[in-house]
């Protein structure tokens, strides 16, 4: 990569950097949410509400200040110019990002990359080698979308192709830093086969993507993400176990913001995948989906208030078809 930063290194043995920024205590969301303006969460972090779909404290892009600035995640290509209303709001001058992290490579978290990558000449993207392939091409990925999301993939948009040579391959273990902290690339398939989480190593936060699932700040409530077509649940498990491990002071969701009990939250969600598991084999051959999915809102998600019912609906229903195509794969639910 000529002209650029160079690659992250492997991950060193040995003791952790001795840094102060980012040490400082993680804000909330709070009942209030985050009103769409950027939220200064932690030293340095900045949550940007991306507006994704309509709804406020949905999707997540985290900006870190640092001497390397760096964007974690993008949103979808229908919300980009709404990160760089927020780095405006920042007085970031976007030609100063040099580093832009997702997660893995689904719509809701690398749509934008290409877009942002245009208007952030000096940048470079890290993702999954696994990903990498698909965002220089995004065609393929583009149809298996299509086809995993149905009617509701027109709300994601689209993927612009962004060069090889601006992009930076990850398997996980590699640490990225940039000038007073250092972040380490932790593999966390289960979501996505090509999922890695974000460790911020100086204030033990993780960028959790969907790794630890969905996280509703002004109800408090967990939920998974468990999409179609390669959602697998035991590697899922393995996930959150593997980012218990990392002692987390914080864990900073994609879908959306801070929690700051982060090894209860994990151990919770771990209860959740499993709850949600029974109730799939349960629903699976006694009802069609739209049912499943009103049925489970009714019994789990009906005190939700901060998104309207048809909205929590729809994210039920994709879960299911998650776990129906895990079955279906695995044979998991046989008799």
């Amino acid at each position: 990569m000529e002209n650029g930063p160079p690659p992250p290194s492997r991950q060193r043995e040995g003791g952790r950097p001795s840094l102060k920024r980012g040490e400082g205590d993680f804000r909330s969301v709070g009942q209030a949410g985050t009103s769409g303006r950027p939220l200064e969460v932690g030293e340095g972090t900045y949550l940007m509400d991306t507006q994704m779909f309509g709804e406020s404290d949905f999707g997540g892009v985290y900006f870190i200040e640092d001497k390397r600035r760096t964007l974690i995640e993008t949103g979808t290509s229908r919300v980009y110019g709404n990160v760089l209303e927020a780095l405006d709001q920042l007085r970031v001058d976007h030609a100063t990002v040099e580093n832009v992290v997702v997660t893995h490579i689904h719509l809701d978290h690398a749509g934008g990359a290409g877009f942002l990558m245009d208007r952030f000449p000096k940048a470079r993207l890290y993702v999954h080698e696994r990903g990498l392939p698909h965002l220089a091409s995004p065609q393929r990925l583009l149809e298996s979308a299509s086809r995993a999301l149905g009617a509701s993939f027109q709300d994601y948009g689209t993927l612009k192709p962004i060069p090889e040579e601006r992009m930076v391959a990850l398997k996980g273990g590699e640490v990225l830093d940039l000038g007073g902290r250092e972040l380490e690339f932790v593999s966390t398939p289960g979501h996505a086969r090509h999922h890695l989480a974000v460790l911020d190593r100086s204030s033990r936060a993780i960028f959790t993507g969907d790794a630890a699932g969905i996280y509703f700040p002004r109800d408090r409530r967990l939920i998974p993400t468990t999409p179609f077509p390669e959602f697998d649940l035991p590697d899922a498990v393995r996930a959150m176990e593997t980012m218990a491990r990392l002692n987390p002071r914080v864990l900073l969701y994609t879908h959306f913001g801070p929690r700051k009990d982060a090894l209860r939250a994990l151990r919770d969600q771990q209860v959740e995948y499993e709850r949600w598991d029974r109730r799939a084999r349960e629903t699976r051959r006694a009802m069609g989906l739209e049912e499943a999915a009103a049925a489970v809102y009714d019994e789990w998600y009906a005190d939700v208030e901060a998104f309207p019912r048809p909205f929590v609906e729809r994210t039920i229903a994709t879960n299911l078809r998650g776990f129906y195509r895990f079955y279906e794969r695995t044979g998991a639910d046989a008799a």
